[in-house]
């Protein structure tokens, strides 16, 4: 995820360091064998370990790559390309610690989207899991871990869907004008997710949160 370093630090000092070490070096954008699928439409789809099910409308595309983890919804505002789509960041894989991850979304910075991992739930810590979701639940609320609230201007809500809850957070980004948001949904598997849109616009948070109830577990 796009978290600052102080609060990837805080949660795992050697993702940081490898994420860092990695930063440079990205291979490509949007995989060129993505399985694409547009309109409405119920979309089963393998995520990494994870298989789930949505929900997407006419003018939406979702799309999974079997040479690559992408997993990504997006709304453009006309014709797909895939200059402007959302992408998986790349890096080094002999540096790329696997942990930590970033998707990207080029320029319009206006149309929905989000990227999607997702891993087993287990009772036992994940590192994996710490350091992509940053709450914890206490006492049947989700809350913000210590260093997730001290992001510039951080805020969280809660969120469920069929067989899962989980939250969505958002945080002022490095690029101006935007805020970038991560969510986390926990029921028999977690997944997680990463998205932006602009400042003070809430129909983008809010259409992707639309998007993100209508997200099942499929055994």
């Amino acid at each position: 995820m796009n978290f600052p370093a102080s609060l990837v630090a805080a949660t795992c000092p050697a993702v940081l360091a490898a994420s860092l070490a990695a930063g440079a070096a990205e291979r490509v954008r949007v995989p060129s064998d993505i399985e694409l699928r547009h309109g409405a439409n119920e979309v089963v789809a393998k995520v990494d370990e994870c298989r789930i099910r949505l929900k997407i409308d006419g003018g939406d595309y979702f799309w999974t790559s079997p040479s690559s983890a992408d997993a990504v919804f997006y709304r453009p505002d006309g014709k797909f390309t895939r200059a402007h789509a959302p992408y998986l960041q790349k890096p080094d894989v002999e540096t790329y610690s696997g942990v930590y991850w970033d998707y990207i979304k080029p320029r319009p910075h206006d149309e929905p989207w989000f990227g999607l991992r997702c891993t087993a739930s287990t009772a036992e810590p994940s590192t994996y899991v710490d350091a992509n979701c940053p709450a914890r639940k206490q006492g049947g609320a989700w809350i913000l871990t210590e260093a997730a609230a001290r992001l510039p201007k951080a805020a969280i809500e809660p969120i469920e869907g069929k067989g899962w809850d989980g939250f969505v957070v958002s945080f002022e980004s490095k690029t101006p004008g935007l805020r970038s948001l991560t969510f986390c949904a926990v029921g028999a598997n977690t997944l997680m997710g990463q998205a932006n849109y602009p400042s003070g616009r809430k129909q983008g948070l809010e259409s992707i949160k639309q998007v993100l109830r209508t997200v099942e577990f499929v055994d």
